[in-house]
């Protein structure tokens, strides 16, 4: 299994809510002379990364199950206690010696540690939660039903399933399944509804940019479901070759030119439009609701600056570059350099939007010396191979003021889009998945403003 995420000094014990099919009860694993959740220590330590535990479970205890969501993290002396809710899958309801079915209202007077018996509490009543936000993939039955749709297009296609459906993913953002065939490897995504038009837009820029987009084979826009061919080849993170790196991001500025006459179709297809007017209308609204995990002074700096904040929003305008597509999320984890041509394959569009094209490359270029080291000036080589490509545009002096003025307002573009938009889009029980995104984006402006400032003076 390829490990996602380890947090090398933290010892991760995964404990899980699998409730009885009939309801009213759920598994406890016997421990000594207590009882206890089902539970296992991980290598794998993203919390939306699951079917490692599928794997566990079934190894260690003989379950079929999937992951329906994670409950949240508990720290404790000893590491990070994390909680899932997971749906049981098999027929039987006997299972392993060892291992018991308690009923709910039995839980206080059984020997459950009392954190436990406080998650489950917590997991019955999301159980019974009525909210139109609430991800399908979230509820029992659901990986069921998508594992035959997936199943039964493999085998209509011809391409010869040869395993189980592992889950890839589940969070609030996607669920992503995948079936190995023996053509290669068939995905299935799911999106919430915030994220509903990235089905859409994927599936033509699959045949629009066939080199550069993943082919999409069939799509479900009532549910927002898309299947996808896999193909093989390694995450640009994983490269190491700064010429592939230059390529990508050649190739991709080509991509967002290419579109800078679709914006409005792209629009009317349901892509947010993120336009500077937009943008700076909103600073206001965000100062006056920051997060309460930035500090009083980090709080009152980005209040003092919000009228010079709007003002560089409307810089961005005297510049010719156009407003056109902007992934969102562009960072060289959700980049493929394919194994046969070495051309980049860009996937994961949920956070596009039409807005200035120049704020996806600050991000991409955080940490670049920590993964391409030793590389002379890979910082500045990256950014003119990007930069280069506007250049009907503007010229290249013009272009890198651009792009620091970008650096200031990306952060604030992505700060703006998780207050007004995706964290009220998600349900209240799940917003901790993405909530240390606003502070990070907000603490990145501050950061980046000061420079921009030190640098005018």
């Amino acid at each position: 299994m390829t490990v996602t995420y380890h947090h090398p000094s933290l010892i991760f014990t995964y404990y899980c809510v699998i409730p009885h099919p009939e309801g009213g009860r759920v598994l406890l694993v016997k421990n000594g002379d207590r009882l206890s959740l089902p539970h296992f220590q991980p290598e794998e330590h993203h919390f939306g990364v699951v079917d490692h535990i599928n794997v566990s479970l079934a190894e260690k205890y003989g379950l079929k199950v999937a992951v329906l969501r994670c409950l949240g993290d508990e720290y404790v002396e000893d590491g990070v206690h994390r909680y899932y809710a997971i749906d049981y899958l098999a027929h039987s309801t006997q299972v392993d010696e060892g291992l018991q079915w308690a009923y709910l209202n039995e839980l206080p007077d059984l020997p459950v540690p009392k954190v436990q018996r406080a998650v489950v509490a917590r997991w019955h009543e999301w159980q019974h939660q009525s909210d139109e936000r609430r991800s399908p993939w979230s509820q029992a039955g659901w990986y069921t039903e998508a594992s035959a749709v997936l199943t039964d297009f493999a085998d209509r296609m011809d391409m010869g399933p040869m395993g189980r459906v592992e889950q890839v993913r589940a969070w609030a953002r996607s669920s992503v399944l995948r079936i190995p065939t023996e053509k290669g490897h068939l995905f299935l995504k799911a999106v919430p509804d915030m994220f509903a038009y990235e089905i859409k837009l994927t599936r033509i820029f699959s045949l629009r940019y066939p080199p550069h987009i993943p082919q999409i084979l069939a799509i479900n826009s009532d549910r927002s479901w898309m299947l996808m061919d896999g193909f093989k080849g390694n995450l640009l993170s994983q490269v190491k070759d700064i010429a592939i790196w230059e390529r990508a991001l050649k190739r991709y500025a080509r991509l967002q030119i290419d579109l800078d006459k679709s914006a409005r179709a792209l629009m009317n297809m349901g892509v947010p439009d993120r336009n500077i007017d937009a943008l700076s209308s909103q600073v206001e609204s965000l100062a006056a609701d920051l997060p309460a995990e930035l500090s009083v002074d980090e709080q009152d700096v980005f209040r003092r600056s919000v009228r010079l904040l709007r003002s560089l929003c409307y810089e961005l305008m005297d510049y010719q570059v156009p407003l056109t597509l902007l992934h969102g999320d562009f960072w060289p984890g959700n980049i493929v350099v394919r194994e046969d041509t070495q051309e980049p394959v860009f996937f994961d569009w949920s956070d596009s939007a039409v807005s200035h094209p120049f704020f996806d490359l600050p991000f991409f270029l955080d940490d670049i010396e920590d993964m391409l080291p030793g590389v002379p000036d890979v910082r500045r080589r990256l950014r003119d191979a990007y930069l280069g490509q506007w250049a009907r545009y503007e010229s290249p002096g013009r272009l890198r003021n651009l792009y620091r003025i970008a650096r200031v307002i990306g952060p604030l573009h992505y700060a703006l889009t998780y207050h007004a938009y995706v964290l009220p889009g998600m349900a209240p029980s799940v917003r901790w998945e993405m909530s240390a995104m606003l502070p990070l984006m907000v603490r990145k402006v501050l950061a980046e403003f000061e420079q921009y400032q030190k640098a005018e003076q």
